[in-house]
């Protein structure tokens, strides 16, 4: 099957829910997922979707690319740059500030700093050496799909049978690094992640996304499935207790949500479609993805320590303070650090002949 490159409709619809998964990652680092515990964990089943809705544009880039080669340097300059932007800020802020901070540089380098290393509370940089693992070990189910897109199926599958055989053989800490002198390297989520990317790419590829009545099956059958896990096997009703070396249950409704979505797609663009500023909000989300995912820490650290923003859940007249005062914040730096990012990137992908 030919892949042909996403429609209008189908790239504008993955622009609106980047932006507003990338807004839901905020409110859960700002409480939204431990005020109402362990129901308002679930918001944590939608951070696997990001990573499907960036395994559908990357495959879309990869078909764009003149060779494999061209394509994961520019792809690993795009996901980098950003980072590497925002944590050299950090460090600025820290030095102006008089802040004394370890620094490893090859930690940093590969996205691996540990929390004594970091200029301010970041540890969701897990979720961006995650996709720069997939990217790299990826690259043959992108290149089979050329012959068969339901080649892209075959990381998920290896992922599913991982988090399976992970459960009872407790063997998950073999995928983990280790080097003298560097942060361990953990494996283990971006192996298990690689099956939400490419669900998100055979799903935008195969068309199966445009299909409501076909997704909201999906996401019911394994909804069903990873409750059914659950409580036979007597675990936690917390989704965090499933997430760090992520289990199976996180896992089915990780896939599930990624459905849920796709199953609710027109409803979605109609209410945006009919609330203009609602819809140019979710959209500078998307335009600014990277630089507000990672910046936003960096804001609410200043709201705790510069306004005492702090244990604000339970105060509703704080709260919507600290809310609005990271989000405005978030996104006047996101601006600078977007423009200053993207230029660095396409200087260094002109100079090596990659644009």
């Amino acid at each position: 099957m030919k892949i042909d490159e996403i429609d209008a409709d189908g790239r504008l619809f993955i622009d609106r829910l980047r932006g507003f998964l990338i807004f839901r990652v905020i409110l859960a680092h700002l409480g939204l997922s431990w005020f109402y515990q362990p129901y308002s964990s679930y918001v944590g089943m939608f951070l696997p979707p990001l990573f499907g809705i960036s395994g559908a544009v990357t495959l879309y880039s990869y078909y764009r690319s003149d060779s494999a080669m061209k394509f994961i340097i520019k792809r690993l300059v795009t996901l980098l740059t950003t980072y590497y932007v925002v944590v050299l800020f950090g460090y600025l802020f820290d030095f102006i500030s008089g802040d004394n901070i370890k620094f490893n540089v090859i930690n940093f380098l590969i996205v691996n700093l540990s929390p004594s290393e970091s200029p301010f509370h970041i540890s969701q940089i897990w979720f961006l050496r995650s996709l720069v693992v997939i990217t790299i070990i990826g690259l043959p189910a992108l290149i089979l799909s050329k012959n068969n897109i339901n080649y892209l199926l075959i990381p998920i599958v290896v992922s599913f049978l991982i988090t399976l055989f992970a459960f009872y053989f407790d063997f998950e800490k073999l995928f983990f690094l280790k080097f003298e002198n560097i942060r361990q390297v953990n494996l283990y989520q971006p192996i298990i992640c690689m099956g939400f990317f490419f669900q998100g790419a055979w799903m935008f590829a195969s068309k199966i996304y445009k299909n409501i009545r076909l997704n909201f099956l999906l996401f019911f059958i394994l909804l069903f499935f990873a409750l059914l896990w659950v409580r036979f096997n007597a675990l936690s009703m917390k989704l965090g207790d499933h997430s760090y070396y992520i289990e199976l249950y996180f896992y089915l409704l990780g896939l599930s949500a990624f459905f849920l979505l796709m199953s609710v797609r027109k409803m979605y663009s109609f209410v945006l479609d009919k609330f203009t500023i609602l819809n140019k909000i979710l959209l500078f989300f998307n335009k600014h993805a990277f630089a507000i995912f990672l910046i936003h820490s960096f804001c609410i650290e200043i709201s705790e320590t510069k306004l005492n923003l702090i244990h604000v859940s339970g105060n509703l007249k704080l709260l919507p303070v600290k809310i609005i005062f990271v989000i405005v914040l978030s996104s006047l730096l996101a601006i600078p650090l977007t423009f200053v990012s993207k230029a660095i990137a396409n200087k260094f992908l002109s100079i090596i002949s990659c644009r």
